[in-house]
């Protein structure tokens, strides 16, 4: 892992990511556009049903991300107040990632 190989040699650098959900971006539009083309998320040939542009509904937040919620968690790792934190993946996706069996 980074963060021990870099704590072996001696530096004083913090190894975290990040691993975002879906964020309203124009990324994020242009992929769920060609996703509602086919008709949602389960696949080809209806196999991606059931997805639409920015789910909000399927978040526990009930809500998207946005660039402050981002840019939060961003500015807390880089912080003073995040310096104990090392070696972890940070999500944020609203807790969707939370509602998976068996990923909490």
């Amino acid at each position: 892992m980074l963060s021990t190989s870099f704590a072996q040699n001696g530096f004083h650098i913090r190894a975290n990511i990040v691993a975002p959900g879906l964020y309203p971006s124009e990324m994020t539009q242009s992929m769920t556009s060609n996703m509602n083309k086919f008709g949602g998320l389960d696949g080809h040939d209806g196999a991606f049903a059931g997805a639409h542009v920015m789910p909000s509904d399927r978040s526990p937040a009930e809500r998207t991300g946005s660039e402050q919620d981002f840019a939060g968690l961003i500015l807390f790792m880089a912080s003073q107040a995040g310096a104990y934190l090392n070696g972890d993946a940070m999500v944020t996706d609203g807790g969707r990632l939370a509602q998976l069996p068996g990923t909490y």
